[in-house]
């Protein structure tokens, strides 16, 4: 080991340390300051308080190691407990209710559930350009509060059945107001000393109205849904809490905690996404060949059409657009870890469970050693085949782990949305253009005082139009021919945390049966002590963060304890679900277990299918799964 170092620090004051280097309002801003002048990891001292700022690759990489570390709550997260509490954002790992609420909810958000929202999302995007084209080409649009509105009324109407009606109102909701409030609160009082807070009776005021009105909302919403006589049919997020047991503890949420729930997802759920939409109009609009191109790629995915949900997949270089902007301006700026015992980081630098490590993301994201030309807007870097190795522990503005965002699937859903159709609809264009970014801060980040104008484009016959609107790609079942009315068993297991692997082993059943096999559909931990002998199989799984779903731990356990040749010449087929985001542990349980049957001495009968959430997952289903029936008939 080579020899340990002091973490350097900027020069501080006795007791004070060093509050004199932060803005107040500013602090994100005073820590990115510091990096450069510091470098990337330094110590950050404040009336105590104690963080090290962390901000490259190289570190970033082992502080996410989940072995060697896990989540930690910052000072602004721990003062964010006064409103969240044991939320899914700010609760301790050790927490019950964070381990519940996950496994509730992580189905929502997966592939299948984000579907089911497609057309609420589409809903409220529409009313936000409709009042744009009211208001007629000269008025000016508040970026900020429109991004805000647009994605407050999503998360509430796709989580909550609620409608808040922001483009039908011309003040803020409430909501709004009370969560910017506490919000500024929580991010003010992480820079005061510890128990200081409690002395500003006037603050304390304000922040108790604000949080009250944030509970009140909640506790209403709940109550009408309790009293309401669909309760449980619309199964979306509050359906869920208020009628669902999580599997593993036979428990459910409990009120005061599903309140908790609510306010988390209302404020991370818009909070964030408003501020990626806000930064991502500013940066196309600095940058307008990449305003045209992105233009053009719309006009040639969509035409004149209203977008589906097969569509999301032809909005590539949409969402590449949004990786960028979080890339240069995430707008959850950071996110902590604490080591889970006595470490050494890089071989340098002592640490103790009691460290509190920051990774400060606009510095890692802007990392020269990974990034070329770092500050330039450059959404072709997210290519996928560009990207495979900038994004290993280079871009992480979701988290990480098992703590990473749950609702990211559902962000870039909604910000892929309301790009393509705020650009398919209108021209915009800067109200100043001698404007300069001022960034605000409370606990994230967005623009402030950006407005633009909007100029509604009008469709000519000589411009793209789809031909006929998407096709449905459900399948049509088929009857069976008598002279293969029964080709025997198949067995067809899977691995499924958020449903949508799930649904594809019980599709690939359904299409089983009407090609005269006899298929049984199971959980893979079901078979996690043997394989009937003799029965070709299919394994649907999902990889999550790395991990084999809970369904899949078992049986990915025991297929790779095998000897060799303890399967010899079984036939299978693996299909792997995934998003191609998360470069690292993209198809990572699929190949494992591929690799892992093989090397028992089962035989492939087809290439390892996969589906990439981003995209039109049921034609890469139904591709593949042509190809496993054909190379089937030629084994049975």
């Amino acid at each position: 080991m080579s020899k340990l170092e002091e973490i350097p620090q900027p020069k501080g004051l006795p007791v004070l340390g060093h509050i004199t280097s932060i803005n107040p309002h500013a602090p994100v801003q005073s820590l990115i300051r510091l990096s450069k002048e510091l470098g990337p990891i330094f110590r950050l001292q404040t009336f105590g308080r104690n963080v090290i700022i962390v901000g490259n690759q190289e570190l970033t990489a082992e502080l996410c190691d989940e072995t060697r570390f896990c989540k930690a709550l910052h000072p602004p997260l721990a003062e964010l407990r006064t409103i969240g509490n044991d939320g899914l954002f700010t609760a301790d790992n050790n927490e019950s209710n964070w381990g519940k609420a996950h496994r509730l909810l992580t189905p929502a958000f997966g592939p299948l559930g984000l579907k089911s929202m497609f057309s609420k999302m589409v809903d409220v995007v529409d009313q936000m350009l409709v009042r744009w084209e009211r208001f007629g080409s000269d008025a000016e649009i508040d970026v900020a509060d429109n991004m805000t509105r647009v994605a407050l009324d999503t998360i509430a109407l796709c989580a909550f059945d609620h409608r808040f009606n922001s483009f039908y109102r011309n003040e803020r909701h409430s909501f709004v107001t009370a969560m910017e409030g506490a919000l500024k609160e929580v991010s003010r009082r992480a820079l005061f000393p510890p128990g200081a807070s409690k002395l500003m009776f006037l603050r304390n005021r304000r922040f108790k109205a604000h949080t009250r009105t944030l509970r009140a909302l909640a506790d209403d919403l709940i109550d009408k849904r309790r009293l309401d006589a669909r309760l449980g049919e619309r199964s979306d997020l509050l359906d869920i809490m208020l009628t669902t047991k999580d599997q593993e503890t036979g428990e459910m949420l409990s009120r005061e905690n599903i309140g908790y729930q609510m306010i988390t997802f209302l404020i991370a759920g818009h909070e964030t996404t408003s501020g990626l939409l806000s930064f991502a109009t500013w940066l196309l609009l600095k940058n307008p060949e990449e305003l045209s191109r992105l233009q053009a790629h719309v006009d040639d995915a969509l035409g004149g059409e209203p977008p589906t949900a097969q569509d999301l997949g032809k909005l590539d270089c949409v969402e590449q657009a949004l990786m960028e902007t979080l890339r240069l301006w995430p707008t959850a700026p950071g996110f902590a870890v604490h080591p889970i015992e006595n470490t050494t980081l890089a071989g340098s630098y002592r640490l103790t469970p009691d460290d509190i490590l920051l990774i400060l993301l606009p510095v890692l994201h802007r990392d020269p050693k990974v990034w070329d030309e770092p500050d330039v807007f450059r959404p072709a870097r997210f290519n996928f085949d560009h990207a495979k190795e900038a994004l290993q522990h280079a871009w992480k503005p979701f988290g990480n782990g098992q703590r990473a965002c749950l609702g990211r699937g559902f962000a870039m859903q909604e910000a892929v949305l309301v790009m393509a159709m705020m650009l398919q609809r209108f021209y915009i264009s800067l109200v100043d253009d001698s404007y300069e970014l001022v960034v605000g801060e409370t606990l994230t980040m967005k623009p402030i005082g950006l407005r633009i104008r909007a100029k509604r484009r009008h469709w000519s016959a000589g411009m793209p139009r789809r031909s006929a609107p998407a096709a449905s790609k459900e399948q049509v079942l088929r009857r069976v021919p008598r002279s293969i009315a029964d080709r025997g068993p198949v067995l067809i297991i899977y691995g499924s945390n958020t449903g949508m692997s799930e649904s594809f082993a019980k599709r690939i059943g359904s299409e089983a049966a009407t090609r005269g096999y006899a298929p049984v559909v199971a959980p893979a931990d079901d078979y996690s002590f043997g394989l009937p002998v003799d029965i070709p199989f299919v394994v649907v799984t999902a990889s999550y963060e790395g991990l084999p779903p809970n369904n899949a731990r078992r049986f990915l356990a025991w297929a790779e304890s095998l000897p060799p040749d303890t399967l010899a010449g079984l036939p299978f087929a693996v299909f792997g679900c995934g998003n191609r985001h998360w470069v690292q542990t993209w198809q990572a349980v699929p190949k494992r277990l591929e690799a892992a049957l093989a090397r028992a001495g089962a035989v492939p009968v087809a290439k390892r299918g996969e589906a990439d959430a981003g995209g039109d997952v049921l034609a890469s289903l139904d591709a593949w799964s042509a190809e496993l029936w054909e190379a089937l008939a030629a084994e049975v």
